[in-house]
C-alpha cells in the first residue's frame, strides 16, 4: 500500500478538524439565540508567544473536548494533551491530562467513539517527518487514559 503525500495528510487533517469544530459548534442543543460565535476560555498552548492553536486535532465526547498534541511556542511538535467541559456556554477551563500523547506531533487525526480516541498519523519532528504510528486511549471527565 502506497502511503499519501505530505501535503495530503495535512489537508486531510485540516479538513477533518474543521469538520469537528462545525461538529461541535452544531450540535450543542440550545445554540445563541444570535447566532455569532462567541468568544470562551483560550486555549493554553503558546505560539510566538501569543496563546493559539496550531495543528492538534480536537474530538468530543462525554460534553468534554480533548486535544492532541499541536505546535509549542518554537513550533516544535508537542505530546500535551488537554481537555475541557463544553456546554451551551462555552468552553470551560482547559485542563493538561496527565497522561500526554504517546510521541510529540502535529496534524494527527483523531477521532472518537463510544468512549474512547483513536488518533492516526501527523508529523512527529521539527523536520517535517511524518509517522503512520496510530494509538487509542479511553476518555473520561479526568483526561485521556483515566
Amino acid at each position: 500500500m502506497r502511503a499519501l503525500p505530505r501535503s495530503a495528510v495535512i489537508v486531510l487533517a485540516v479538513v477533518l478538524v474543521g469538520l469537528i469544530a462545525l461538529t461541535l459548534y452544531s450540535s450543542f442543543s440550545t445554540p445563541p439565540s444570535n447566532g455569532p460565535w462567541h468568544q470562551t476560555y483560550s486555549y493554553p498552548l503558546q505560539t510566538g508567544g501569543v496563546a493559539g492553536v496550531v495543528g492538534q486535532s480536537c474530538v468530543e465526547s462525554a460534553g468534554y473536548v480533548y486535544c492532541i498534541g499541536g505546535q509549542d511556542a518554537n513550533s516544535v511538535p508537542t505530546s500535551a494533551v488537554y481537555y475541557a467541559p463544553a456546554s451551551t456556554v462555552g468552553v470551560g477551563n482547559w485542563t493538561l491530562s496527565a497522561n500526554p500523547y504517546p510521541l510529540p506531533v502535529v496534524f494527527v487525526s483523531c477521532s472518537s467513539a463510544s468512549g474512547y480516541i483513536y488518533c492516526v498519523g501527523g508529523t512527529h519532528d521539527s523536520n517535517g517527518d511524518d509517522t503512520a504510528d496510530s494509538y487509542f486511549a479511553t476518555l473520561s471527565l479526568s483526561g485521556v487514559g483515566t
